[in-house]
């Protein structure tokens, strides 16, 4: 069966919504809800993924489910999108379509019709192709010419089966066929559940599937959300959706596995059609708006508008008795926008104040109970069918508005559909676990909560954006926790310096207001009008007007620094770099980053003042959104470079270091940081990154104990490699005593620091011999002498362990070498052998390499751990370090990355092992992650904090063999500030991570 694609097909939007969130440019909308999801660390997986168990039940895992039906052209411009922006989807595709919708040119159509070539490649590319099953309405189309009406005979089943197993076997052809999903319509596909066990290990993945047969358990959605009203679980509530439905899914969705149904067609205005391999043949003027009945009913007047069903509801006598409630004296006044915002209240009339003034108010309103049968009954009795939102509110009597408590019983009643409802029996709870970005947070019903609700509640407001809007009541009897009360309204003052603490008619401070309340018995309100969000220029500047003490200083420096731009508070992009380190250095603090982001400035540029704080290793910004935006941002080689040059050169300043422990300096932090640029090098192919090794190398050169003079203590000869103090100063007392009679360390050299020194710079020197661009004289011969005279001086250390393996022996402390030690030597001795055509150098670094892969044991799930030493140094550990921790398991990992690589003893097959033992055994989920490699660690050592947290980032070179532990990677150090306050930068092992992903 050939593919050949030759159909012209319509465009086919089909507009599900009246909203204008999603009315507008249902495109738009789509994009919004996958940008929101990846900025929430979701994974997604497909459809056969979820029911192989491949997710991890602790992470958000998102199914993202494709139905061509009548959108071959959506269908596969949003593949190709998803694809080009790292989005994997399950896509379900019919065989043949023998009634295609009349909006389409062609009666039917078969699935040669489609890009078959681009489907396989999407296949390829980790995506799902399934089939969309419409055998019974083949059959009922064949039998009677119509696909919906009469009851389905016998006879057409018996048609239906064999259709089915035909056309399954001819897509089998073409695609690898795992799941099938019937299609709906009112066919009757779902009728041959029964036989799906015919296809082979097929899965009928829902709609009808046979009860008790593999159940998958997960969180439904559709993008059918427009007809009837849905319920999303969320965090401690459930949230009856009525509007923007998507986007609030993906902001409430918890750890688990979620489904969501999505048809293309449903986000085809505003598609980027281009995408279409035969774009030039297409159509753009076929939309068919899919609800019928609503107000007002001509569709050219669409969007809906909110605040019109309000003014009618309303009148003229409800609207002037709005307006006169003494009520709206308590709330901050509602600001007209024409942009989406999210309101968070427990309150009837800011809502119904809002959804009066604003269509795109996205109202919550927080009930304080959970959501029960009473709650469920009426959601069925208020469903609206297949009419969207046909039966639009009935105004009330005049004299109704008299009655506030009825009037606001019977706006929430009747305009239920129009707000979202938080149902939730712990409230406190459930926001301070919430991610959704509320721009307006009225709080006035709060009698009930309790102290740890309060600190709950202060949770979720100090997680709020810094332009969100607060007005907040705590009841008078709360105040008398004064001190922690005092204490929580603090934190949140140092983010909104603004807030403002009001008790009767008097204003207090911070410290004084507590008192005030429980004195006086007056509630204490806490209040901050946030100033409206800036607008700016979409260009490569950002206008950032004063407001506050930081602005001030803002716009002192950029007009002491840009005298002559011709508007002092424009700040260019090549102005970033300086302008940061200012900044920075003025203690630019968290909220002022976040408040830039909020309040209009561009993420990018925001992120990019984050970014060169951090590599600049001033006080980086706390948390927040400007944290998490740096996190995902693309690395930058130019800020890469700038960070490894100030690292590697102040650790080879020779003045400046203590001689008796410049070599550990030279062969950790240096080396990691070489490595580093070696990762950067071979992402770039930037040169700048080798070449900066062999620079910086220069002064280590000069330091080896043949150059200046110094006597191993522990062999008795000076060694052509490095000495230092540093090793005999943990030998356990192993000292010498001196001629003053005291006892000192001695100097001696060491095979670790020789190999870690080694390897980056044969390495760098190999890069450079390779590259077109380069300047000879960096593939210095004299250099690669100095790696193998180095290397040689520790041979005698070896111990053999039968013909193929050997293992050290460390002379200074006289006991064996930590696996992670002798691997850094053998990797070394293996490259430089190499490169040097050095048979001896290189079998010595294969044998320890082999004697490394004895010692790694098999565990559970065909994963593996290993002991901190080799089997023969059992005696020498502890019981917790039997199995290795991250920190130092990540130098093995490395060291047989890069065997991989030489083409030495560990090939891909052990390399996915490792892979997979960092997704099964050492991450959990929810941003938590195993200190050691194994679960087999001794009690206690689960809930240790890792040693070295930023090493656990340096798993991301594994994202080579199991690309989702990128993704890991990329989630954890999101939300783990308090392991990685510097971001990227923490560490050079850290920075090795951000190479990688460059």
């Amino acid at each position: 069966m050939s593919s050949k694609a030759g159909v012209d097909f319509n465009c086919n939007q089909r507009i599900w919504n009246a909203f204008p969130e999603y009315y507008n440019n249902t495109w738009r909308y789509y994009k919004d809800f996958i940008r929101i999801l990846k900025s929430r660390g979701v994974r997604f997986v497909t459809m056969s993924q979820a029911y192989e168990r491949r997710f991890d039940a602790q992470r958000i895992n998102m199914i993202l489910d494709h139905h061509i039906d009548h959108y071959p052209i959506e269908t596969e411009v949003m593949a190709r999108w998803e694809n080009d922006n790292d989005v994997v989807s399950s896509i379900y595709l019919f065989r043949r379509v023998l009634a295609s919708h009349p909006s389409q040119k062609v009666t039917s159509w078969a699935v040669e019709d489609l890009d078959c070539d681009l489907y396989r490649q999407l296949e390829a590319e980790g995506f799902e192709i399934g089939f969309h099953h419409n055998a019974v309405g083949q059959a009922r189309m064949r039998s009677s010419g119509c696909r919906y009406r009469g009851v389905i005979s016998d006879c057409v089943l018996a048609q239906a089966q064999e259709i089915f197993v035909r056309d399954l076997q001819d897509l089998r052809e073409l695609f690898h066929i795992r799941t099938v999903i019937p299609h709906g319509g009112g066919e009757g596909n779902t009728q041959l559940a029964d036989i799906e066990n015919c296809g082979g290990g097929l899965i009928w993945a829902y709609n009808g599937r046979p009860k008790n047969k593999n159940i998958l358990k997960w969180e439904n959605f559709n993008d059918s959300a427009g007809q009837n009203m849905k319920v999303v679980v969320a965090p401690k509530a459930k949230v009856v959706v009525g509007r923007d439905a998507l986007h609030v899914k993906a902001w409430l969705a918890g750890p688990g596995l979620h489904h969501v149904l999505l048809h293309p067609g449903r986000f085809g205005r505003g598609m980027p059609y281009e995408l279409y391999s035969r774009s030039d043949a297409i159509q753009h003027d076929k939309t068919t708006v899919m609800f019928t009945g609503v107000y007002p009913s001509d569709v050219a007047d669409m969007p809906l508008r909110v605040s019109r069903l309000v003014e009618d509801w309303e009148g003229e006598a409800g609207r002037a008795a709005r307006e006169a409630d003494p009520r709206l004296l308590t709330l901050l006044p509602v600001r007209p926008t024409n942009e989406k915002y999210y309101l968070l209240t427990d309150d009837a009339l800011c809502l119904r104040q809002h959804l009066a003034v604003n269509d795109q108010c996205i109202g919550f309103r927080l009930v304080a109970q959970k959501f029960d049968t009473k709650q469920r009954k009426k959601l069925q009795r208020d469903k609206l069918n297949n009419h969207f939102y046909s039966s639009h509110p009935v105004q009330p009597d005049c004299n109704s508005f008299a009655d506030p408590k009825h009037i606001d019983s019977l706006f929430l009643e009747q305009f239920f559909c129009f707000f979202n409802t938080i149902y939730a029996a712990k409230p406190w709870h459930h926001l301070a676990l919430s991610e959704v970005p509320y721009a307006e947070v009225c709080l006035l019903h709060t009698d009930d909560i309790d102290p740890a609700g309060v600190k709950r509640l202060f949770t979720f407001l100090c997680g709020l954006p810094f332009k969100t809007r607060l007005c907040l009541r705590l009841p008078a009897q709360i105040c008398s926790w004064r001190r922690k009360l005092t204490k929580l309204i603090r934190e949140l003052e140092k983010q909104r310096p603004k807030l403002v603490l009001r008790c009767g008619d008097h204003v207090f401070s911070v410290a004084n207001a507590a008192t005030a309340s429980v004195k006086s018995g007056e509630d204490l309100w806490i209040i901050d009008d946030a100033p409206m969000d800036r607008t700016h220029d979409e260009g490569t500047s950002v206008h950032v007007p004063a407001g506050n003490t930081f602005l001030h200083t803002f716009n002192t420096l950029t007009r002491e620094s840009f005298p002559n731009s011709g508007d002092p508070g424009k700040v260019t992009a090549y102005d970033h770099h300086y302008v940061a380190q200012v900044l920075f250095s003025r203690r630019f603090k968290s909220s002022d980053a976040d408040m830039l982001l909020d309040r209009g400035c561009p993420a990018d540029w925001v992120a990019r003042v984050a970014e060169i704080a951090a590599s600049e290793r001033n006080k980086p910004p706390y948390g927040g959104a400007a944290y998490r935006k740096f996190v995902r941002m693309p690395s930058d080689p130019d800020l890469l470079y700038s960070y490894l040059k100030k690292w590697m050169q102040s650790r080879t300043r020779l003045e400046s270091l203590d001689e008796c422990v410049q070599t550990q300096g030279f062969a950790w932090p240096w080396s990691s940081s070489a490595r580093c640029a070696l990762e950067a090098w071979k992402r770039t192919g930037d040169t700048r990154f080798p070449k900066l090794i062999i620079d910086t190398f220069e002064p280590i050169a000069q330091v080896r104990d043949c150059e200046t003079g110094r006597v191993d203590q522990c062999r008795g000869r000076v060694l052509k490699s490095w000495g230092s103090t540093y090793y005999d100063n943990y030998a356990m007392g192993k000292g010498y005593t001196a001629a003053d009679g005291n006892e000192k360390p001695r100097w001696t050299c060491n095979a670790t620091a020789a190999g870690r020194i080694v390897y980056p710079l044969a390495a760098a020197i190999e890069a450079l011999s390779k590259s077109p661009e380069c300047d000879q004289s960096y593939a210095r011969e004299q250099y690669l002498a100095i790696a193998r005279d180095a290397l040689y001086e520790f041979v005698d250390d070896l111990r053999e362990e039968g013909p193929d393996q050997a293992y050290l022996w460390r002379v200074e402390r006289g006991e064996h070498e930590p696996l992670n030690h002798q691997n850094s030597y053998a990797e070394a001795a293996i490259k430089v052998g190499q490169m040097m055509n050095d048979s001896e150098l290189t079998d010595i670094g294969t044998r320890i390499a082999t004697y490394f892969k004895t010692n790694i044991q098999a565990d559970e799930g065909d994963t593996c751990y290993w002991a901190y030493k080799g089997r023969h140094g059992l005696a020498e550990l502890k019981k917790s370090q039997l199995v290795e921790d991250i920190a130092h398991a990540h130098l093995n990992i490395a060291f047989a990355r890069n065997c991989h690589n030489m083409g030495v003893v560990f090939d891909e097959s052990d390399m996915v092992r490792f892979a997979r033992s960092f997704a099964r055994n050492i991450y959990l989920g929810d941003k938590r992650f195993l200190p050691r490699i194994s679960h087999r660690a001794v009690p206690g050592s689960l809930v240790m904090k890792p040693i070295y947290p930023g090493h656990f980032l340096a798993w991301i070179q594994l994202a080579d063999f199991i690309p989702d532990i990128a993704e890991i990677v990329e989630s954890v150090l999101s939300y783990r500030f308090d392991y990685y306050p510097l971001n990227w930068f923490e560490s050079p092992t850290s920075a090795f991570a951000y190479a990688w992903r460059a």
